[in-house]
């Protein structure tokens, strides 16, 4: 197979979102060098981009294998050992974003003009560069130990979302690392994460990540519990290897092993014993408090036997949550109901009922149930004990007796005064269903079907005197009750009958289907005990955990099942991936699910955001509302709010109408009031927001609402020897603009322009104007219409050939590093342009210290003389690919930026003895804001 095929194999599976998914080896990395080498020296650039997936993956397999820091195509330069010009590596670029496209791939999203998210897509897609991967597995610990609390759920997706709202506060911080601080003036840890990969954490789908995070937390479980080691093959598995062994923090010092700790509790307070001196303490484990929850302290109040006492917790923050640290309070009688409360602005309580024993583990901590092997019983004095042999009782001890159980199994029952206790707990008639999917319901002719993916624990009860001869039927199998590995106990309640309790899950296969478990006991009449459908491996997943202004839902369907859509159509190029149209009314996907003759109604659910005047419901956010459309009744369904209000901001305050609840989430509000201030205030734009709380509190902007005509773009352009304005504008008047030449002050065209490109051949090519901009309003009853004008009239307007901006001046209107704009105390602009060839300029680049508004404006600075510039021709506007000096002959090098005096300054002026303070723009991670303006 060659690795064109093996990579169009692998993306077209529907669980590939990410390039780094393709494995590759040493051998089919060094073809794909090859097919990037003779790409490049092949390569034409093309107006309209083509994807590339074979190009794509070697991009991403450079970044896996070298990237470690800084400038990223010097890493692709030095692995393909040629040169590649700026504007060759931005269309390569651009070509990796058409590939991402095509094949419905991740992509960092990004304003228009911006071209350095081509690079940050890249190093995203490779998810962790191999130069990364220790930090990764520090960060990954950190997260298991601190959010997860070292209790790993077969979902993470709540803890996920946490992390995931946590990086995309942390974006803003520069660089490659980030930090959990501590609030009791305890230092910060800091943890080095690639920012393309926080990204990706941040704005990715949920199901995509946390598949991918899931599988390392795996990595890490498995050694922490049972000290396996994964397959050194996987660069993951080798990464965590190495890292295992320079790391302490989940080894035994004195074994030199990861030791198991107990996993019953976590969350919950538990007891700890020190058996040789007959004390115990409670253990309150660490605790997540919401930063919602928050109020600046954190206590745990503990009441037994009347007395309360409280204790303050010790906090640190961890991946947007806070955590508190494990606290031991010592207690005299394990035996009582012990009440513990988290209190900070919410409380959170935990109630240990009193019991007549505790159990422990061979490291005395406390267990909720026997288990297999080793057991540790503790019972108030004089308690009576039997039904198992104990290995020895300890009565010497003041407080407690103490039994140990050795070889405890599924059919060992011990009785505490009469009351009997075995490895299922205590006892209890009927089925229980512990592991069912909340991802699905499923409906047989209407009714709502009892589905399990394991099999059930039963208990029930028989005569003594029917028990030898009693069977479990399970469909059509019929089993010896007394053959089974049952769970017998006597019943103190009912002496003439047994408790039997049976692990079905042990007993059946795994089939899926739909299962009547039965019990025929003798001379009576067999009787139902439960139903079920079995389906062992389905999973239903959405790609959003709530849908908020989405016209369509994507579910997926994992399971090897015979599944066909109702509601929803497959997607194109997948095996298991639907997308249910949001637009249509529909708020769940509805599937046909055949399992051997059955055939049921699969129903997976959709938390869905809508909202509307009068009750008409809309899904998506429209660009914008008239303000003389708004309507006084609002509603809006948010899928598990308690409380919501919408408002509009003011410049000093906000104006606010409370929401009703309607039931299920769905509020009504009075606008009048918002509706009546927006239309009598002068400012052409205002947001309708909402807030609500679900489980904490969140914003949301609801409608963009406008006053008057807003106008986003009004530029002449040169294109094919015709001129054109490209106008984008919104708003349901009509947009006139008008064209004064300059100097002779005539009006030489005035016309309704559309959005879009209109033409304008009453304009000169060569051409200088002022240009007004002008709305018209109908009269309601279609006698008139009024005339107004919109802002300032923009002066020295001519076309543009953005093919030959020689004739122009270039204003940098915003400089970003990696997608964060700088802080600028200056100006920037470019004079003075020479064509040098397609795609590269010369000029002077001046800079203009800001003054206060109606200050005077102090005198521009050359900056670089000269400052060479490459850029592209877009469909109407320039894009700045890379922006260097020349300080010396043929010496370039970019511009930096300097922290300290926040301007831009020339490499040979940048100190090296405090380099710390300057920043590199390489031309893979700044981007330059532009506007170009005719100075000719």
């Amino acid at each position: 197979m060659t690795i064109r095929e093996k990579i169009q194999q692998y993306i077209s599976r529907p669980d590939v979102k990410l390039l780094s998914q393709i494995p590759v080896s040493e051998n089919e990395y060094k073809e794909l060098l090859e097919y990037a080498r003779s790409y490049v020296s092949r390569m034409y650039m093309q107006t309209i981009v083509s994807a590339d997936i074979v190009l794509s993956v070697a991009l991403v397999q450079i970044a896996i294998r070298t990237y470690y820091d800084g400038n990223y195509w010097e890493y692709f330069l030095e692995e393909l050992e040629m040169d590649v010009s700026s504007s060759k590596r931005n269309y390569i670029g651009q070509v990796f974003a058409a590939t991402l496209r095509k094949y419905r791939l991740f992509e960092i999203p990004h304003e228009q003009g911006a071209k350095y998210a081509y690079v940050e897509n890249i190093k995203a897609h490779a998810f962790v560069p191999n130069n990364y991967l220790h930090g990764y597995f520090d960060f990954l610990f950190a997260f298991y130990d601190k959010n997860i609390l070292r209790q790993l759920p077969d979902n993470i997706d709540e803890e996920f979302l946490e992390m995931s709202e946590f990086f995309a506060s942390t974006l803003r911080a520069s660089g490659d690392s980030f930090s959990l601080t501590n609030l009791n003036n305890k230092p910060a840890k800091s943890y080095k994460l690639l920012k393309a990969t926080r990204t990706l954490f941040a704005e990715c789908s949920p199901d995509v990540v946390s598949k991918e995070i899931y599988r390392h937390l795996q990595i890490i479980d498995d050694f922490y519990y049972d000290n396996i080691l994964p397959d050194r093959e996987d660069r993951f598995g080798e990464a965590f290897c190495l890292w295992q062994i320079r790391s302490t923090e989940i080894n035994d010092s004195n074994k030199g092993t990861a030791k198991r700790r107990s996993g019953a509790f976590y969350h919950k307070p538990y007891f700890c014993i020190d058996r040789a001196n007959g004390i115990a303490d409670l253990v309150i484990p660490e605790q997540k408090i919401r930063n919602e929850d928050f109020t600046g302290e954190v206590y745990a109040i503990v009441t037994q036997g009347g007395q309360r006492h409280s204790f303050r917790l010790s906090l640190y923050r961890a991946f947007g949550v806070i955590v508190s640290e494990q606290l031991r309070v010592p207690v005299g009688n394990i035996f009582d109901d012990i009440e513990v409360i988290i209190k900070s602005n919410t409380e959170k309580k935990f109630e240990i009922p009193s019991r007549p024993y505790r159990i422990f583990d061979s490291d005395s901590v406390e267990m909720l149930k026997l288990r297999a092997g080793q057991n540790y019983l503790v019972t108030q004095k004089g308690a009576e004990v039997r039904g198992h042999k104990a290995v020895y009782k300890n009565t010497q001890m003041p407080t407690w007796d103490e039994y140990s159980f050795s070889d405890v199994d599924e059919k060992t029952v011990i009785y505490i005064d009469n009351a009997p206790i075995s490895i299922m707990g205590t006892f209890a008639d009927g089925p229980d269903f512990a592991y069912v999917s909340k991802e699905y319901k499923l409906f047989s002719d209407g009714r709502e079907m009892q589905t399990a993916f394991r099999h059930p624990a039963i208990s029930f009860r028989l005569a003594k005197e029917t028990y030898a001869g009693s069977f479990l039927w399970c469909n059509h199998e019929k089993y010896l009750i007394d053959d089974v590995a049952a769970s017998v106990i006597e019943l103190p309640y009912d002496t003439n009958s047994y408790g039997v309790t049976i692990l079905l899950d042990e007993l059946l296969d795994k089939n899926a289907e739909k299962y009547h478990i039965f019990i025929d006991e003798p001379a009576k009449q067999r009787y139902e005990l439960c139903k079920y459908v079995f389906i062992p491996d389905l999973r239903c997943m959405t790609d959003k955990l709530r849908y908020i202004f989405a016209t369509e839902a994507m579910i997926t369907l994992a399971g090897d099942y015979n599944i066909k859509p109702i509601n929803a159509h497959l997607l194109q190029g997948t095996s298991n991936e639907y997308l249910v149209d949001l637009l249509s009314g529909d708020e769940q996907g509805e599937f046909i699910l055949e399992l051997g003759d059955d055939e049921y109604t699969l129903i997976v659910p959709l938390r869905i955001f809508k909202h509307g005047f009068e009750r008409i419901w809309q899904y998506d956010r429209p660009d914008y509302l008239w303000a003389a459309d708004l309507k006084n009744d609002l509603y809006v369904s948010i899928p598990g709010a308690v409380e919501a209000s919408a408002y509009v901001k003011a410049k000093y305050y906000e104006i606010s109408a409370p929401g009703t609840s309607q039931g299920n989430g769905v509020f009504r509000f009075d606008i009048s009031e918002l509706a009546e201030w927006i239309r009598k205030n002068a400012n052409p734009i205002h947001y309708i927001s909402l807030k609500y709380k679900d489980n904490k509190e969140r914003k949301l902007s609801l409608y963009k609402v406008l006053n008057r005509l807003y106008v986003n773009k009004a530029e002449v352009v040169f294109d094919q020897d015709d001129v054109f304005v490209d106008v984008q504008y919104e708003g349901k008047s009509e947009l006139v603009l008008r064209f004064v030449e300059e100097g002779s002050g005539k009006t030489v065209a005035e016309k309704t322009v559309f959005n879009g490109r209109n033409e304008f051949a009453e304009l000169s090519p060569t051409g200088l104007y002022t240009m007004h901009m002008l709305e018209t309003l109908p009269d309601p009853f279609g006698f008139s219409t009024e005339t107004r004008s919109i802002g300032n009239p923009r002066t020295r307007v001519g076309a543009i050939n953005y093919t030959d901006i020689s004739n122009c001046k270039i204003n940098i209107l915003s400089v970003s590093r990696g997608g964060e704009a700088l802080k600028l105390d200056y100006s920037y602009a470019v004079f003075s342009l020479e064509k040098q060839d397609e795609f590269t300029y010369t000029g002077i680049l001046y800079e203009q210290k800001k003054a206060p508004m109606g200050a005077q404006k102090p005198k521009s600075i050359a900056v670089a003389k000269p400052v060479i510039i490459e850029g592209i021709a877009d469909n109407g506007e320039f894009l700045i690919v890379s922006m260097q000096t020349e300080y010396e002959e043929d010496v370039y090098d970019p511009l930096y930026y300097d922290r300290k005096l926040k301007k831009l300054v020339r490499s040979d002026l940048v100190s090296v003895h405090d380099y710390s303070r300057f920043v590199p723009l390489y031309d893979d991670s700044a981007d330059y804001q532009i506007r170009i303006r005719r100075i000719q």
